[in-house]
């Protein structure tokens, strides 16, 4: 029994040491979208004029390659906008170039996306930003959960990468089967526990960031990205006004440029979307003209 127990314990013993070499000297050199994206931003600190910040409705759905030169899409899939603060606290103090940061809040993002409520369980999202950007979760005792996470079992997530290009940017093809079902909203995501305290967070956070702008001669641009028709239909008054006061409240002392893209006439065709509530490439196209021509860029 106690030489059963012995080989267990070795077993148990070399398996780690095997992860965490893995860890170290393989899956650094795999070619992932985080590697990636982390990598560019370090190399061309000085460069970027444009800074693209957000989750997929900026990874996904606008074409940076139409905004302008010296544009970088850093946008992650699923990000909340805690680790968009974190990570200009960051990166804007060593970016002398920086001109603009555009930032998209999405219509039910401010109800549902705090890491800090049960209602967003993403562990992935911090075991990222924990691995390759440096920014840890901020509550305990999870944080150090996340880094045994991040540095002990970690190689399932980073054989995943997406198809994105030089700048960043991963184009949306076509348009999924059943798309207007897909990412669309329920009234419940809105109206749930916690929703009130999210989006008081999320108004702290972007007023935050407009202020680290402010203080570096940033432009903070932010818009609510358009929607297809199916999803607009569960779109309620209520929801809308709690987006354009959360730019008030949070442009209080510090400016924020705002638009709401959510209903424009200009995107209503079924055939600019590739699911319901993110733009196809066609979409991301055309969007990306658009905040050009409105913002001046």
């Amino acid at each position: 029994m106690k030489r059963f127990v012995q080989d267990i314990f070795f077993g148990v013993v070399a398996f780690v040491c095997l992860l965490m070499a893995a860890e170290c000297f393989v899956l650094p050199k795999v070619n992932k979208e985080y590697n990636r994206k982390h990598d560019y931003l370090e190399a061309h600190k000085n460069d970027i004029s444009i800074l693209l910040m957000g989750n997929s409705y900026f990874e996904n759905s606008l074409n940076p390659h139409l905004l302008g030169d010296s544009v970088y899409d850093f946008a992650l899939s699923s990000r909340p906008i805690y680790y968009d603060c974190e990570l200009l606290k960051k990166y804007i103090p060593q970016m002398p170039n920086l001109s603009v940061v555009l930032f998209p809040m999405g219509y039910k993002m401010p109800f549902w996306e705090s890491p800090h409520y049960p209602e967003n369980p993403n562990i992935n999202v911090h075991l990222v930003h924990e691995k390759y950007f440096g920014v840890w979760y901020d509550r305990t005792p999870e944080k150090y959960l996340y880094w045994f996470l991040t540095y002990h079992g970690g190689i399932h997530r980073d054989m995943y990468y997406e198809q994105q290009d030089s700048l960043g940017y991963t184009k949306l093809q076509g348009q999924l089967p059943d798309w207007s079902l897909m990412h669309n909203v329920e009234q419940s995501e809105i109206d749930h526990p916690d929703a009130k305290e999210q989006v008081a967070e999320y108004t702290n956070y972007m007023a935050t960031i407009a202020e680290l702008c402010s203080q570096y001669g940033v432009r903070f641009i932010v818009v609510t990205p358009p929607c297809s028709n199916p999803y607009l239909a569960n779109v309620g008054p209520y929801g809308v006004s709690v987006l354009h006061k959360i730019i008030s409240d949070a442009s209080k002392n510090y400016p924020i440029e705002y638009h709401d893209y959510l209903r424009d006439k200009d995107f209503r065709a079924d055939s600019l979307y590739y699911n319901a509530s993110h733009l196809n490439y066609i979409g991301a196209d055309k969007f990306a003209k658009r905040l050009k021509k409105d913002f001046e860029l």
